[in-house]
């Protein structure tokens, strides 16, 4: 994906707003603090840009239907139950 001049890349931004919350975040809050922060999104959809890299980002899991947080060493063990 493209990165404008001197903006940080989004994945970035995600990490750093889920490690920030320390809890589980649904992806419409997730986009609303990427935009607080200042990331300017290139396409229409925000939210689906922010969908995009939680889904194919293994830095993310997804807990429940749109909700994500940041991955752990333990989230590849048979006792996960996702």
């Amino acid at each position: 994906m493209r990165k404008r001049r001197g903006q940080r890349k989004l994945d970035e931004v995600i990490l750093e707003v889920l490690q920030e919350a320390g809890e589980v975040l649904h992806y419409r809050e997730i986009t609303r603090r990427v935009a607080q922060r200042g990331y300017r999104f290139l396409g229409k959809t925000p939210e689906l840009s922010v969908v995009s890299y939680l889904s194919r980002n293994p830095e993310f899991k997804r807990v429940a239907r749109g909700t994500y947080r940041v991955s752990r060493p333990d989230d590849d063990s048979p006792s996960d139950a996702s």
